[in-house]
This record gives C-alpha cells, structure tokens and sequence, in this order.
C-alpha cells in the first residue's frame, strides 16, 4: 500500500541530516531517503526505532493513501489540545464542523 511519511518534516524539526537518522537507527541514509520517497516498506522495529528517536508516534509518521482524506493527527492536537483524550483520523468535513 502506498504511503507518504513525516520523516523529513520531523528531521528538520530535530536539526538532523538522513545521515544523523539513520546512524541512531542502524541503516544507511540510502534507507532514509528511500523511506522519505514512500519507495520502502519498513520494518515493525525499524518503524518503531524512527519514531522513537524522532519522538512521536509510528501512526503519527506514516500516512497511507487510504488516509489522505484524514486531518492529519498532529493539527488536531494542535487546535483541541489536551481536550481530546486521544488522536483519532477524522475526515476534513467532520473536522470543519467541530471547529466551527
């Protein structure tokens, strides 16, 4: 299934290069750039590994075609805050609603 991710966004958030990233998760920076392409399929513990050094969430680093409808977790969160007891997809049209 194809996929998009937030590896680079996220990189540049932490200052770090592919090279940086992929030394703190034991790959080549071919992986990582590969991975930014959406033209790899990492592993569960490579996924996790990521996520952990880039300090967010596998759901919240990986975007699947299925979700592009979705708002995207990270701007719920930064438009309810703490009110929500989880992030949850929610499709845009619902999302206008709540935030009207």
């Amino acid at each position: 299934m194809p996929f998009k991710t937030r590896i680079k966004e996220l990189r540049a958030i932490y200052d770090l290069t592919q090279e940086d990233l992929a030394k703190r998760v034991g790959v080549r920076r071919e992986t990582i750039l590969y991975l930014e392409k959406g033209k790899y399929n990492p592993s569960l513990k490579l996924a996790h590994d990521i996520a952990r050094v880039l300090n967010t969430t596998i759901d919240d680093l990986f975007i699947f075609k299925d979700d592009e409808e979705n708002v995207d977790c990270m701007h719920i969160k930064s438009v309810f805050g703490s009110t929500l007891p989880r992030c949850f997809p929610l499709k845009l049209e619902y999302m206008l609603v709540l935030v009207k």
